[in-house]
């Protein structure tokens, strides 16, 4: 903060010595000091009030940008703290995503049972086989299906479609005119 200097005074003239008296100069020349107090004093004080305001308008300035700056480094620490935190909660949703995924794969095996020689009683993981539960048997060379009470015949590269939306025998799809 650059401060504006003091201005320089403007000299008043030298009071009237006590041996002007004697000589009858005194009132004439203390006449002539007051009238020119009144020339000087007034610009001195007007200059002392102008560069005090000055400088007290400097220091709110530096005060206003002091606590702005102040201001600005707590956001940036509150924001720095909440990167942190919204960061955590990545790593948090990340392991969950993770664990999402993996219970996902565990629940897709319990259904795909994938490719099997003979019909399994069990599914992947050991358990008990959920209805729904599929397996291609590679010895019939079909997709097999777990009804919940025994294994039915799924759709076979050998035995096709039987039926599409209800409709049986040689179904023909509609053509779409654009």
């Amino acid at each position: 903060m650059a401060t504006t200097p003091v201005p320089a005074f403007i000299a008043p003239p030298d009071f009237p010595a006590l041996s002007d008296r004697a000589s009858g100069t005194y009132n004439s020349k203390a006449f002539a000091w007051a009238t020119a107090m009144q020339d000087t004093t007034g610009p001195n004080i007007h200059a002392l009030a102008v560069t005090a305001k000055a400088n007290a308008d400097e220091a709110v300035t530096a005060a206003a940008t002091a606590i702005a700056k102040e201001l600005l480094t707590d956001a940036d620490a509150i924001a720095t703290a909440a990167d942190r935190v919204q960061t955590g909660l990545d790593r948090v949703q990340t392991g969950a995503d993770r664990t999402a995924a993996a219970a996902s794969a565990v629940q897709a095996s319990k259904l795909n049972l994938g490719n099997k020689a003979s019909a399994p009683t069990l599914d992947n993981q050991g358990a008990a086989l959920l209805a729904g539960a599929t397996y291609y048997d590679t010895t019939l060379n079909k997709w097999r299906v777990w009804t919940g009470a025994a294994w039915g015949d799924g759709i076979s590269s050998i035995a096709g479609v039987a039926s599409v939306n209800g409709m049986t025998g040689n179904v023909v799809l509609p053509t779409v005119q654009t």
